[in-house]
């Protein structure tokens, strides 16, 4: 290494099985809905018109985290692989209870890439 904060190639993908290994720990999987959209351009802007099955992904969930890792619009969080296709204003379905997302964060470390944390809101019916 040329200095204790890089890690090597070999160091990176230890980094990064091993977020992988944490999340899918959880047990818990999310289905991934994306809003269908319509009506740009139109007066009163655009409108969903409903949702497109995307993919299910491990996630580790977490109802009530502390307030110190929540965003303002946000009462719960999920980890999620790095890469996973999870774009903002998606709807997650955790444990038979719908979530928009209401961000979309991705965390590094030294390099690695680890994991996303996604900022939920409760939507209900």
């Amino acid at each position: 290494m040329s200095n204790e904060f890089e890690l090597d190639v070999d160091e990176i993908a230890l980094v990064e099985s091993d977020s992988l290994k944490i999340i899918s720990a959880d047990d818990t999987t999310a289905v991934i809905y994306r809003p269908v959209k319509a009506g740009e351009g139109e007066f009163d802007g655009e409108r969903e018109t409903g949702f497109t099955l995307i993919d299910t992904i491990g996630v580790d969930f977490v109802v009530e985290p502390d307030a110190d890792v929540l965003e303002p619009d946000s009462n719960a969080i999920a980890d999620a692989v790095f890469g996973s296709d999870v774009e903002k204003e998606d709807r997650l379905v955790i444990h038979g209870d719908n979530y928009r997302v209401r961000h979309v964060k991705p965390f590094r470390a030294f390099g690695a890439s680890t994991h996303l944390r996604l900022q939920l809101e409760r939507e209900y019916p």
